[in-house]
């Protein structure tokens, strides 16, 4: 993941959203679901990580996401975006609804 940035929130919430919930245990999570991944999900360029937590409903995964797409105007042929974020276990709902780490077989 050489010239990498990472990415979180949109443009007008991106670095409060990093620096509000960011700590050593959360920069160990990235790191711990990147290498050791219950579920790996692609699409297009795409890829999404999921680690099984299941600390409560709502923090059952935790999930990266990593993009190679370019960004236009940013100097580099390719990034790569990492955006990280806690994930529901989503039980009882039908497939077809899921998302993230429960829409992963």
């Amino acid at each position: 993941m050489n010239d990498g940035i990472l990415r979180c929130g949109t443009k007008e919430w991106g670095y409060r959203h990093i620096a509000h919930r960011w700590s050593k245990s959360f920069e160990g999570r990235i790191k711990t679901t990147l290498y050791r991944w219950d579920k790996f999900g692609a699409e297009n360029n795409r890829r999404i990580y999921c680690l099984k937590v299941a600390a409560s409903v709502t923090r059952y995964w935790f999930k990266v996401v990593w993009t190679s797409a370019e960004i236009p105007g940013a100097g580099y042929k390719r990034f790569y975006i990492i955006t990280a974020t806690w994930d529901s276990r989503q039980a009882g709902i039908p497939e077809d609804q899921k998302s993230g780490c429960a829409k992963i077989k």
